[in-house]
């Protein structure tokens, strides 16, 4: 059985190209999306690869001069140059809106990539946040009392709390 897709939602295919490896490493670094999201592009041997903070990174794939995009998600990546060095930013085009990533400088850079570094040994060396037991109980305790600690969850987490609350008590 093969679908038709209707022509808006038709996902992209793309031509995979071979990406000029002496260019691949001027796309290294950090690229700040808004006020709390920042994206890490980073390398290893000629793979090109992308990482937000709480997700696990994505290899990137050629398509064109300065584009890419991943497997895992409809998502492109076009680095934009000022100059013929450096990109100036990262425009990440996802299910038809596009959003731009201005270029870190070298010390939130670096910063960003040392956090990246730990998140990520962190996450395959499968260890818990210190303290993060005691928060999980104190969590399921105020719950089961009908008496959730909303202060100390983030908003969104909060606010989904607050609409499931009568139901997680039965």
């Amino acid at each position: 059985f093969r679908y038709s897709w209707p022509a808006e939602f038709k996902p992209a295919e793309y031509a995979l190209t071979k990406a000029d490896t002496t260019r691949i490493g001027d796309y290294v670094g950090g690229y700040q999306l808004n006020a709390t999201t920042a994206l890490a592009v980073t390398r290893e041997a000629d793979r090109l690869f992308v990482q937000i903070r709480g997700r696990p990174r994505t290899e990137l794939f050629p398509f064109g001069e300065d584009a890419f995009f991943a497997k895992t998600a409809p998502t492109e990546f076009k680095f934009v140059r000022a100059a013929p060095d450096q990109p100036t930013e990262l425009r990440v085009k996802q299910f038809g809106s596009e959003t731009t990533a201005k270029t870190m400088d070298a010390k939130k850079t670096k910063a960003l990539m040392e956090w990246m570094k730990a998140l990520n040994k962190k996450a395959s060396d499968q260890l818990p946040t210190p303290g993060g037991e005691a928060v999980v109980r104190r969590l399921i305790e105020g719950i089961a009392a009908g008496k959730p600690d909303y202060a100390s969850m983030n908003l969104i987490p909060a606010m989904n709390m607050r609409a499931q609350a009568t139901q997680l008590q039965e």
